[in-house]
């Protein structure tokens, strides 16, 4: 993932400098106006989801969804953050868990998904087959135009595995580990269990410490959770993910969301989700429009935040 936040800056710093971005690109952010139809991104999924839904139009509905986002503070967060995937187009295969637990489960759902190559100067980048054939359309749609479109990082650009997930999990983990443990905020006993729990486990755990201020995201200003999905979370594990080098060209931003691909995660600007519909009808499947950064989000549209704690920090983040 591509962070876009300003670990290094204080407190008081780092809103100057949002101030300052936020001047600075808010005419690059041309103003949209919100659809009338919208719905709560929960009640989206539930319906989609639904086994009644499956029962009566199962070529367009996966098997129900293995997440207990009501009762589960872990599955909430997760999906309020990077939950964006399971509102796309039907002919996408999404996950039927919003946390995989394991390798093996994660190998056995990406052997049901129909995959593609795109191919970009001699690199080349997995995705769901109706993925890869939207970005090479993108793809020629910008060459046409003299716009320049390659993978930031192309081994892990698109197609992750297990593996992948849990070494960026670790490199976020493991410094704000070692730091709370030596400011005598974890105990060194705490601290050793949590680095042999099961990788969910520890997903609940430092969502527990973050809840008391201990902040687990680079230089412990923010949540990991902002920066970095739990192993098995990641949508790059669903080949429906593609980080993009030069994701600050508005011009490329605009092609890109012309073709069903769009920035669903705050702070990561160069991550684009493909949803594969046009952004009228993403309010209807449970996303919002939120500007941050300079950068236009579609992000889910969770309501009644406040009865989930867990996530009321990951919508209520300041926009422009």
């Amino acid at each position: 993932m591509i962070s876009a936040s300003i670990e290094s800056f204080s407190k008081p710093r780092r809103r100057t400098a949002a101030a300052v971005l936020a001047c600075l690109f808010a005419a690059a952010v041309p103003a949209r106006a919100q659809p009338s139809a919208t719905t709560d991104f929960f009640s989206f999924i539930s319906q989609r989801f639904s086994a009644s839904a499956a029962a009566a139009d199962p070529a367009n509905n996966p098997l129900p969804l293995d997440c207990a986002f009501r009762s589960d503070p872990l599955a909430a967060r997760v999906l309020a953050e990077y939950g964006a995937m399971y509102a796309a187009s039907n002919l996408v295969t999404v996950p039927a868990k919003c946390i995989y637990p394991n390798s093996q489960e994660v190998a056995a759902y990406q052997r049901t998904i129909k995959t593609s190559i795109s191919e970009f100067s001699g690199s080349r980048v997995e995705l769901q087959a109706s993925a890869a054939a939207a970005l090479d359309a993108a793809k020629a749609e910008a060459f046409g135009a003299g716009i320049r479109l390659s993978p930031f990082d192309a081994p892990v650009a698109g197609r992750r595995d297990y593996g992948d997930s849990v070494r960026i999990w670790n490199k976020r983990l493991l410094p704000a580990l070692d730091h709370w443990e030596g400011a005598g905020i974890i105990g060194v006993d705490e601290s050793f269990a949590m680095r042999n729990m099961p990788f969910v486990a520890q997903a609940r755990k430092v969502l527990e410490w973050e809840s008391r201020g201990y902040k687990f995201g680079t230089g412990r200003l923010k949540s990991i959770f902002v920066s970095c999905s739990p192993p098995g979370a990641s949508q790059h594990l669903s080949l429906l993910a593609f980080d993009v080098l030069q994701y600050n060209d508005r011009r490329l931003q605009l092609i890109l969301n012309k073709n069903g691909w769009y920035q669903t995660v705050i702070d990561d600007p160069g991550h684009f989700t493909f949803l594969g519909l046009p952004e009228t009808e993403l309010p209807a499947r449970g996303l919002k429009l939120v500007p941050a950064g300079g950068y236009a989000y579609w992000v889910p549209d969770i309501r009644n935040a406040t009865d989930v704690p867990s996530i009321t920090d990951a919508v209520t983040r300041p926009s422009d």
